[in-house]
């Protein structure tokens, strides 16, 4: 199939509003966990103190940062592959049923 195409998710500062999401998603994320997490310390607990909440805050933002780019960078290297296929077809007239079918 497309063994030698390989799209670099690098680049992202091409797509300002990828750029924006990248940042917006976890920081709004680990606010409702950090919030969540440390009123709950407080209930146990009784009084206010620096605990494992803190590294639970720490572990989603990281989480969610590397979530958001994995699903970005696989759908750009989706519609990449989209665009390839698509030039492909039309160089070769009718490709047949798949579409990926081209001589080397």
């Amino acid at each position: 199939m497309l063994q030698n195409v390989r799209i670099k998710c690098r680049n992202i500062f091409r797509y300002p509003g990828w750029c924006a999401a990248k940042v917006i998603f976890p920081v709004l994320i680990t606010f409702v966990v950090g919030r969540w997490s440390i009123g709950y310390a407080y209930l146990k607990r009784g009084y206010y103190a620096m605990g494992g909440e803190y590294f639970l805050i720490l572990f989603t933002a990281y989480a969610s940062y590397k979530a958001i780019h994995i699903i970005f960078c696989f759908w750009r290297r989706r519609n990449a592959k989209k665009r390839i296929n698509a030039g492909r077809s039309k160089k070769r007239g009718s490709a047949g049923a798949s579409g990926l079918q081209y001589h080397r």
